[in-house]
């Protein structure tokens, strides 16, 4: 027994560091070890947060289960909240990049922000590219384009439209069509007119980004045309984030009924009488904000 070895088992006890080789075999590379450590990743993947879950933190970790077989595959459909500061912008950054990227700027993410705002500002500064703001489903006049490019330039807004401006310039500069959806209810923001949902729906160049509050937003992950064809069914689509509803002479009774149905609002008042035309169309509006 050596110095060193006697000096360890006065601080670490006796037989601290006797080991038998027999003991150690388990963490050999063997054949066997290797076929058994191969057949355990190939079934066990990394934590998901799923569409229930409430909030993902960096340090967010769940257990693994006990065995092999109790691993699920994984679930569609997951839905990612980037807990940095502009969650909305980290959607749509995150929907372009892909995760690897996301996760490599973890250290450095409010530079890679700002060099990002930077580079929309510059594009969007050639009129040739500023026009194409007014080609989306988005009405978007002369005066607004210079308030969405303030609104690039300043990360920390207060104004809620600001969020709006910043998603019509996103969608243009990536190209791609962005579901914004909270509760009941959704919005459309696509670099082209995008009039017919399903004939026009493109599932490559399409986000699905899910409001939880006025802060946080998640991204949904390997979304589906099934899973946006359910949202099309069953949710209301807002006519814009400033006007939810066409007047009200553009809807019959039965159409007002739809969207009564799709918001999740009553039909009659509190003594179970049914509401009029516009006393229904009023209670709609107040549902459909944003």
């Amino acid at each position: 027994m050596t110095f060193q070895h006697v000096l360890y088992q006065i601080f670490y006890g006796d037989n601290k560091f006797d080991v038998k080789i027999s003991d150690t075999q388990k963490y050999m590379l063997t054949k066997e070890n290797v076929l058994k450590w191969k057949n355990t990743m190939t079934h066990i993947h990394a934590p998901i947060l799923h569409e229930n879950d409430s909030t993902l933190n960096d340090n967010h970790i769940q257990d693994q289960p006990d065995s092999i077989t109790e691993v699920s595959t994984k679930i569609k459909h997951d839905i990612f909240y980037p807990n940095r500061k502009n969650s909305a912008f980290w959607c749509v950054y995150l929907g372009e990049y892909g995760m690897s990227q996301y996760m490599l700027d973890e250290h450095k993410y409010a530079n890679v922000e700002v060099n990002e705002r930077q580079k929309m500002l510059d594009y969007f500064r050639d009129s040739t590219n500023s026009i194409k703001l007014k080609q989306g489903n988005n009405k978007v006049s002369n005066v607004l384009i210079q308030e969405i490019n303030a609104d690039i330039a300043v990360s920390n807004q207060r104004d809620p439209r600001s969020l709006f401006h910043l998603l019509i310039a996103m969608c243009v500069f990536y190209k791609k069509t962005i579901y914004l959806v909270r509760k009941n209810k959704y919005l459309v923001f696509s670099f082209c007119k995008y009039e017919n949902e399903i004939d026009d729906l493109n599932i490559d160049s399409t986000l699905l980004i899910h409001m939880k509050n006025d802060r946080e937003y998640g991204i949904s992950q390997d979304i589906t045309i099934d899973v946006l064809h359910n949202i099309i069914k069953n949710k209301y689509r807002l006519e814009s984030y400033d006007k939810p509803l066409k007047g009200i002479s553009s809807y019959k009774v039965s159409d007002l009924e739809d969207i009564s149905r799709r918001l999740d609002v009553e039909l009659c008042d509190e003594q179970g009488i049914a509401l009029k035309k516009t006393e229904l169309y009023n209670k709609i509006l107040s549902y459909a904000l944003w």
